[in-house]
């Protein structure tokens, strides 16, 4: 886990972001790399509570699995696209379940950014470091 190291001018430093993951494991790990790059971030397991959330809170970033588990990430990522604030524009879809080029096309085409996984912990923060400017 040397990757997650966080560098000391990280973007992400106090940020709030929600990830979103039914893979218990995944989602820990994943929120664990950005808190310690930072950032504070609010957990979600399923499309419903990611919802939820993004009706309670106000995020600066999200990062979203596209499979998550019985269902795809659709709703939430028409929910993710109806907040004011670009916050589609500060999105990652993290998947390993792009099996053709027109799933990657679907998703990218709503501004969001695309993370094939398994990615290095150091990936995703510089990703999100990006979105966040």
């Amino acid at each position: 886990m040397s990757d997650t190291k966080p560098k000391p001018e990280s973007r992400l430093c106090g940020r709030r972001l929600l990830v979103v993951e039914d893979d218990g494991e995944v989602l820990e790990f994943t929120a664990k790399v950005l808190e310690r790059a930072g950032a504070s971030v609010s957990r979600s397991r399923t499309a419903a509570e990611g919802i939820k959330s993004l009706g309670r809170e106000s995020f600066d970033a999200a990062v979203i699995d596209w499979n998550l588990g019985t269902c795809s990430a659709d709703a939430l990522l028409a929910a993710v696209r109806g907040r004011e604030g670009g916050l589609a524009n500060r999105t990652v879809v993290m998947t390993g379940d792009f099996l053709n080029q027109g799933d990657e096309r679907n998703v990218s085409r709503y501004g969001f950014r695309v993370l094939c996984k398994p990615f290095r912990p150091s990936t995703l923060v510089n990703t999100l470091e990006e979105l966040l400017g």
